[in-house]
């Protein structure tokens, strides 16, 4: 609960002055007793974040410091229709403490995904590329063909280098089809069928895959339409006999709400069901699925990381950077 209001609170979804929902209405949102949203209300509240006014509740302190320096400057791009169901705001709290850790102030820019999508996104967003460098979160190079060559950049979750302008940190799609095949062999699948989007991350994790699937099984490719959500209903999941590797842990979200309004059933206890990205372990609503799991607070540090490397070494080269994840697997109570 704790983690999920600072994020909340960093992502700017909880804005200074908000009041939060009473503690009643938080305890039974995240399943745990009074006492315990009392705890982590009071911790927040010693680490600056929360104020409890006596007879009014509790509200996101109005006047956060920022750090200040004139010299050097991050822009951060993060791309999500709503912060509230997002990993990028995980990502951004991650960029924050390190910026403020080395007192470097950030200017934000939040889109949606319509929003990145659009013709004269850069040029509306021209300011940024003023700083010292830009950052993207979120899979920014399904939907921009071209960036500005003027500062270096680093995309989280993206592909396309740009030619060189970006670096790129992803979750690794080579580890994370090692750990898949695995799986799905320890659980004597032969045939999985591969979900995922046209977004080139997902592609990319959707192609490796199958490559190495290919050496004890077979496999098939489902590619939905990002933009088009009523696609995922198209594909109902009846076949309880193979293994599905959902590339996103989106893509299950959505999958798993289709399935239940179908059958009543739970998706992710009732098919061999792999998702990559640990949504389900961080996101609010999601249902319990087995999945490859990154931490994606600290992928956000690292990315603030490389800006720095990349603003304090000038020339050098942009970097791919693959992270590990971790298969997590949810509990079976039945």
């Amino acid at each position: 609960m704790t983690d999920y209001l600072e994020t909340m609170i960093a992502g700017g979804v909880f804005r200074p002055g908000e009041r939060l929902m009473p503690l009643r209405e938080l305890g039974n949102r995240f399943g745990v007793s009074p006492s315990t949203v009392r705890r982590g209300i009071e911790y927040l509240c010693e680490k600056g974040l929360l104020e409890m006014r006596h007879g009014s509740g509790t509200y996101v302190v109005e006047k956060r410091s920022v750090p200040e320096n004139g010299e050097r400057s991050v822009a951060v791009f993060i791309i999500s229709d709503d912060l509230r169901d997002s990993y990028c705001a995980h990502a951004l709290r991650g960029v924050q403490l390190e910026a403020a850790r080395r007192k470097w102030p950030l200017r934000l820019f939040f889109s949606t995904y319509e929003e990145a999508g659009t013709p004269d996104f850069i040029e509306r967003h021209r300011s940024a590329w003023q700083c010292n460098a830009v950052i993207m979160l979120g899979c920014y190079d399904g939907l921009l063909r071209q960036v500005p060559r003027c500062c270096p950049g680093v995309g989280m979750e993206m592909c396309n280098s740009y030619g060189g302008a970006f670096s790129v940190l992803s979750l690794d799609p080579f580890n994370a089809a090692e750990t898949a095949a695995d799986y799905f062999r320890e659980h004597g699948m032969r045939h999985v069928k591969i979900l995922s989007h046209e977004l080139p991350v997902f592609r990319m994790r959707a192609d490796v895959f199958r490559e190495r699937w290919a050496e004890f099984g077979t496999s098939e490719v489902v590619e939905f339409d990002s933009t088009d959500v009523d696609c995922y209903e198209r594909e109902p999941l009846r076949d309880d006999s193979c293994g599905y590797y959902v590339t996103s842990g989106t893509i299950f979200h959505v999958l798993a709400w289709a399935f239940h309004r179908e059958t009543g059933g739970e998706l992710g206890f009732e098919r061999r069901i792999l998702s990559v990205d640990g949504k389900s372990l961080i996101l609010p609503g999601y249902e319990p699925v087995d999945t490859i799991a990154l931490d994606w607070q600290d992928a956000g540090t690292l990315v603030m990381e490389e800006a720095v490397r990349r603003i304090e070494q000038p020339g050098t080269p942009a970097r791919r950077i693959f992270l590990n994840g971790t298969l997590k697997t949810a509990e079976r109570t039945r």
